[in-house]
């Protein structure tokens, strides 16, 4: 008969690799659930502001290359093309890993709920940090 020790049994999620990827699965499945919600804001029939906030929620979420600074004729976008897909692909990554980490002994459930939170949480800290800056996202419309 083996005995386990004090420390083994504390942090089961040490050998438990699959809590992290399930956390890491629930940011993603938030940000996936964006694009189905801008169809559905589009389509259905919703209140004129639902419908509107719906469409917009991936641009937001995924606006990278839709953040201009002030020029003197206008606006300029911030980031390239590439280097806009690469800083969101790379945010919304960190964002997940440091989800994973953070909540890997929570339940599945709180876990899934707080992962809204943190995509909600994180898209407004970015915006607001380039509207620290002078900088905005400029939404494409239809």
């Amino acid at each position: 008969m083996t005995r386990s020790t004090p420390a083994a049994t504390s942090q089961p999620w040490v050998h438990d690799p699959v809590r992290l990827l399930l956390g890491v699965g629930a940011v993603l499945f938030w940000l996936a659930a964006s694009i189905p919600l801008a169809v559905l804001g589009l389509v259905a029939p919703l209140p004129g502001a639902v419908g509107v906030f719906l469409f917009f929620v991936p641009q937001y979420l995924f606006g990278f290359a839709l953040v201009v600074r002030p020029v003197e004729s206008g606006f300029a976008r911030l980031f390239p093309e590439g280097t806009a897909v690469l800083a969101c692909v790379a945010l919304w990554l960190a964002v997940a890993i440091g989800h994973a980490v953070l909540t890997r002994r929570w339940t599945l459930t709180n876990a899934f709920l707080a992962a809204l939170a943190s995509v909600v949480g994180c898209a407004v800290i970015v915006h607001l940090a380039f509207a620290a800056f002078g900088y905005a996202v400029q939404l494409d419309g239809l």
